[in-house]
Order: C-alpha cells, then structure tokens, then sequence
C-alpha cells in the first residue's frame, strides 16, 4: 500500500516562474516534485533569494524562515529541508536525493553543467540541452568536444533541424573519426535537401543517400526479424500444449504492436 501524504492547503496567488523551464509553481507539492525530478541541475538560479521569498511569504511557510534562512548557501540543504518538511518522498528517496546532491556539490561547473545537458537531452527537454552544451562548447580545448558536439547534434535533431546538426555532427567528427560520429553526420545531410548539403560536400566520403537507406533498410530488416522471432516462439506455445502461455503470450505481443502502432500513426 502507497504512503499517505498530507498536502498543505495554501495556493500562492503569484505563482514562482522557473525560467529555464518556463515552469509555474503555485504549491509545496508541486515545489516538491520539481525539486526532487530536478536535482541534476538545480543551481543558484532556482535556489535564490526570490525563492526564499516566494516560500516565506506566497506560501506562508513562517515556520520554516529561520530554518530556510540558515540553510542559504547549500543547496543542498535547502533542498532537503522543503523535501522533509513537505513530507513528499520517501525516506529512501530523501536518503538517494541527498546522496546525489552531496555528489553534485563535489562536482566541478563543468561537470555539472555537462549533467544537466545529458539529463536533458535524455528527457527529450532539446533546447535546454542545447544551451547548456553551447555553454560547454565554449571552451575549445575541453577534452569531451567531440562528445559534446555529437550530442548536440542529436539534440538539434529532435528539433528536426537538421543543418545544424549536421554542422555539430561535423565539428564533432573532425575532433574524433569515430565512424558512428560519421553516421550520425551523413544521417543529418541525408535529410537535407541537395542544395543545403554543399557545405558538407569535401567530408561526404561515400554515397551518403545510398549508406542512409541502406542502414535503414538494415535497421528495419532487424525489426521484422525480431517481431518474428517473438511470434515464433508465441506459437511454440501453442505446439506444446501450453495453451495458457500462447494466449498470454499473443495477447503481450499484440498489445506491444499497437503500441508500436499508435507511436508510428500519432
């Protein structure tokens, strides 16, 4: 059975406006929730003198002024003093959360700063990603500029802009002939029309078009294959006798393609 949580029944009438989420907090829990899913990248930004102020006086959270108040300057103690007065995560979470934030406080700007960027180019979050791999990208003798160049193409592709990332798939390239770094390079100028793709010209070293479509005929070949595979041993099931197995088994793999399905289609 889940925990029970008290929720705090004040509402601020003026919102706390999280800028580089373009996020408004109107309550503790939902404070709360954005600290705790946020950890990675919570800096002196979030955690500011406006903040402070928000908590004291929207919230009304006079309690907590002189606690708050002392805890200034870590942020990882103002984090986990609202975290346990809230009561919103478990002790196991609060234990996982001020591990990490001790971590995090160990960590260079650097460091940080590339978290944040992987973090949110792992919750598909491509402009903030961006930004923060510019910020990292500044630095040009930063051993990782080639890491940080492919990912920042792989963010500009989730905008679909595909120039641009083909122009950080290619920075990325000539830090490090690293043949996926390549791929991803000839996948982005594959996507442009041909007369965007004269720029990229003396690096393209093979027939581009033909290596895309052949990677992705390849990439859809192996799908099939293991849809197959997966059918087949669905109806081995049913060859064995093991009539509950089959029907649970092809009701699984059903459900997994309508899934598939509604992805492709929506």
């Amino acid at each position: 059975m889940g925990r029970l949580i008290l929720c705090h029944t004040k509402k601020a009438e003026k919102p706390y406006y999280v800028k580089a989420m373009n996020l408004n907090l109107y309550t503790l829990e939902e404070l709360c929730y954005f600290l705790y899913d946020n950890l990675f990248w919570i800096d002196e930004t979030v955690i500011n003198d406006d903040l402070f102020a928000w908590i004291v006086t929207e919230l009304q959270l006079t309690k907590l002024k002189d606690s708050l108040e002392a805890s200034r300057g870590s942020i990882k103690n103002f984090v986990m003093l609202i975290l346990k007065y809230a009561g919103y995560v478990s002790q196991d979470d609060m234990e996982d959360a001020s591990r990490l934030l001790g971590e995090l406080g160990e960590q260079s700007d650097f460091d940080k700063t590339l978290g944040r960027a992987l973090h949110f180019l792992q919750c598909k979050l491509y402009v903030e990603a961006i930004l923060e791999y510019k910020k990292l990208a500044e630095n040009n003798e930063n051993e990782q500029i080639d890491k940080i160049y492919n990912n920042m193409g792989v963010a500009y592709t989730g905008l679909f802009q595909y120039k641009e990332a083909a122009r950080c798939f290619q920075i990325a390239y000539k830090q490090n002939q690293d043949q996926n770094i390549y791929k991803h390079f000839l996948y982005a100028v594959a996507m442009l029309p041909k007369e965007d793709t004269l720029e990229f010209e003396e690096d393209l070293q093979e027939d581009y078009v033909s290596l895309y479509q052949s990677d992705m005929q390849r990439a859809l070949k192996e799908q099939e294959n293991k849809k197959l595979s997966q059918l087949y041993e669905v109806l081995r099931y049913k060859e064995d006798n093991q009539i509950a197995k089959y029907y649970k088994g092809l009701e699984n793999l059903l459900n997994d393609w309508k899934k598939e399905y509604i992805k492709f289609s929506s």
